[in-house]
């Protein structure tokens, strides 16, 4: 884990409100699934930090992605190459995905971000991968060029229909059970709580190993704060940016 005020490389709008922001990053690597935190330097609205998910790394450069609806996410849009943001990672724990054949990348929303790095990942040892992508419409769809050009497969659904299967990723799951259970298979879920619950349930009636990204509120990203406690099955409260936020979904208490 370092911080360091990060010089943003570039500040591309994927679609309306959403942006992949690419930056020299202050640490050597990240696995995929850990995080940052965040700060817009003269930012004044917002006093902490904001989580976001690690996408992928090139070199000495690393990508978020992100959607414009806060004072730090509308300040982050306005960043331009050249200016400087202050980044502290990574943090948390990423994916392990050792001694699984196949991993099922499930996604909601720009739950997409970690599924990129992923993929790559796990192309340099051959492991077989590919992803379920759920979002509202067309619209809301990002990356889908880069996962074109790393040869990764997303099977897409949108709830009005307007690309893919109409309907949410859960239920394109179901539609293909057999490509995505049996043998040492591995679902790894990142989006909204509703959807991780889902692939949750889904993963635990079918036998499936099956990893969640929790998406929770985080102060300072280090376990300090306590702000982002979940619930396990067994009763206690664990930090969901040190313990997680990649944890086995049958330990946490839905």
């Amino acid at each position: 884990m370092k911080e360091g005020s990060c010089r943003v490389v570039a500040n591309q709008e994927l679609a309306a409100t959403y942006f992949r922001l690419t930056f020299e990053k202050p640490f050597s690597s990240f696995q995929p699934g850990q995080f940052c935190m965040v700060h817009v330097p003269g930012l004044e609205e917002t006093l902490l930090r904001r989580p976001f998910s690690l996408c992928q790394e090139r070199a000495d450069q690393a990508e978020i992605v992100y959607k414009a609806v806060g004072p730090t996410t509308q300040a982050m849009a306005r960043l331009k190459t050249g200016d400087r943001l202050s980044v502290l990672g990574p943090l948390g724990q990423g994916l392990a995905w050792e001694g699984f054949q196949k991993v099922i990348g499930v996604a909601g929303g720009y739950g997409i971000a970690p599924m990129l790095g992923l993929g790559r990942s796990l192309q340099e040892i051959g492991v077989d991968y590919q992803v379920y992508y759920g979002a509202r419409s067309k619209n809301d769809l990002l990356l889908l060029d880069d996962f074109k050009q790393e040869g990764i497969s997303v099977h897409i659904s949108t709830e009005d229909g307007s690309a893919g299967l109409k309907g949410r990723v859960t239920e394109r799951l179901q539609q293909d059970r057999n490509k995505v259970v049996g043998g040492k298979t591995l679902w790894f879920a990142c989006g909204p709580h509703g959807l991780l619950q889902a692939a949750a349930e889904l993963a635990t009636s079918w036998k499936v190993a099956c990893s969640t990204s929790v998406e929770e509120y985080m102060g300072c990203g280090i376990g300090v704060c306590l702000g982002c406690v979940i619930k396990t099955t067994e009763g206690r409260y664990i930090r969901s940016c040190v313990e997680g936020p990649v944890m086995e979904s049958q330990k946490i208490q839905w």
